[in-house]
């Protein structure tokens, strides 16, 4: 492995191993090369040379760009755990080749095996208040913003656009947190509450999406990154985002559920003291 490869994609690639992303790995004597398949956000196909020159390929936008990625660094991480290294040490027959439909066929078995297997998910709720006005705090938004992460870790990422984000949910496809880590968000991924949640936010979001409006003006620009919280539906929204894991921001002040109480909001007293009211 090329000692300029960054630490972080090595970290990657290790996990792309550990999850079983790697769903096939052929030797290829006589093009003294490996051909393997790859789960990412969809199936890339790499080469890995077996020579001491190192020179891999791998159809993901990324490779173009820096000429490795975590896939390649998958496919070797493989071979070591499987006690191999780059040179392919078995000698090309003159009857034996590699063949592409015998990897498509070895990598469509474990595609299919890891398809039913589904990794749990986990999502944080975020509500803030959007200032619109420095001075008429009255007239704030509320936008709703999304973290997504494997269930049972402590590690979650920012959904930097909440609307492709619920539309991949619905199309149940995978979505590319940080152009680095995949989720794939199937029903099965979420437990009962989150998904109907997540159902309700989509319906939002498209309704929005066709009066035109998509996101909210932060600092003068436009950030996908929220979902504008609808007057009509906000106490309901809100008293359903109670039941999973939420946070709520409004100014400086954190709040793990909002809580909704009837009566008089407010209780003061207006005393008069020498020739002004104060209001305790």
């Amino acid at each position: 492995m090329k000692w300029s490869i960054p630490e972080k994609v090595i970290e990657r690639g290790r996990t792309y191993l550990n999850e079983d992303r790697v769903l096939s790995v052929t030797p290829d004597p006589e093009k003294n090369v490996w051909h393997a398949e790859v789960l990412g956000s969809e199936l890339y196909l790499v080469t890995l040379d077996a020579t001491a020159k190192e020179v891999d390929y791998c159809q993901c936008p990324y490779w173009d760009e820096h000429h490795y990625c975590k896939h390649t660094v998958a496919v070797e991480l493989y071979l070591r755990k499987q006690g191999k290294t780059r040179m392919i040490t078995e000698k090309p027959t003159a009857k034996k080749q590699f063949s592409p439909s015998e990897m498509f066929s070895n990598g469509f078995a474990r595609l299919t095996a890891a398809a039913n297997e589904t990794v749990p998910l986990q999502i944080e709720y975020h509500v803030d208040t959007i200032p619109t006005n420095p001075y008429h705090q009255e007239l704030d938004l509320l936008g709703i913003s999304l973290k997504i992460g494997y269930r049972g870790t402590t590690r979650n990422y920012v959904v930097k656009n909440i609307y492709k984000f619920l539309q991949m949910y619905q199309e149940k496809k995978s979505y590319t947190a940080n152009k680095q880590f995949d989720f794939l968000l199937t029903d099965d991924a979420f437990d009962a509450p989150n998904q109907a949640l997540l159902q309700r936010l989509a319906g939002i979001a498209q309704t929005q999406q066709l009066i035109g409006q998509a996101g909210i003006q932060v600092n003068g620009k436009l950030d996908k990154k929220y979902l504008l919280l609808p007057v009509e539906y906000g106490k309901a929204l809100l008293a359903q985002m109670n039941t999973v894991f939420g946070r709520i921001t409004i100014g400086d002040h954190k709040l793990k559920e909002a809580v909704f109480a009837t009566g008089n909001p407010l209780q003061f007293d207006v005393q008069k003291v020498e020739d002004r009211f104060v209001l305790r």
